[in-house]
């Protein structure tokens, strides 16, 4: 329902409001992050909680993003780290692909890519169950 509602909102106000791409990027990652957030925390308070913590500016400061750091100890790093660059290796891809030949994915649909793609999901997948749904097949 949040989703068909974003999209109400975008038909709507989509050709009235005109944003520089960088902010209508950031409206949709907040948007799509929020839609995530809500479908994922099942318990309405711990919701609420969570997003109180997302709006309130003076939770983004040095010291919340050490603490936040510290929760990633040991081998967590490293899955961190292997999935940030993993991310930063689509987005790149994406853009080349679109900046080269305005076809989107073209570069991550190559044979080989798609292997190596095939390869790294069968890898890491994990090896205990999740209750999460996307993450239940």
């Amino acid at each position: 329902a949040m989703h068909g509602a974003f999209l109400i909102v975008n038909r709507l106000l989509g050709s009235r409001i005109k944003l520089p791409p960088l902010a209508s990027w950031c409206v949709t990652m907040l948007a799509t992050f929020i839609a995530w957030l809500s479908f994922y925390e099942l318990r309405p308070a711990i919701l609420f909680a969570k997003l109180g913590t997302l709006f309130t500016p003076a939770a983004y400061n040095v010291a919340a993003l050490h603490e936040a750091a510290a929760h990633w100890a040991g081998p967590d790093q490293l899955v961190l780290a292997c999935t940030l660059g993993l991310a930063v290796v689509a987005m790149v891809l994406e853009w080349r692909s679109l900046a080269g030949r305005n076809e989107p994915y073209e570069l991550l649909r190559k044979p080989m890519v798609l292997v190596v793609l095939i390869v790294l999901t069968i890898i890491l997948s994990p090896e205990e169950q999740n209750d999460f749904i996307y993450f239940a097949f």
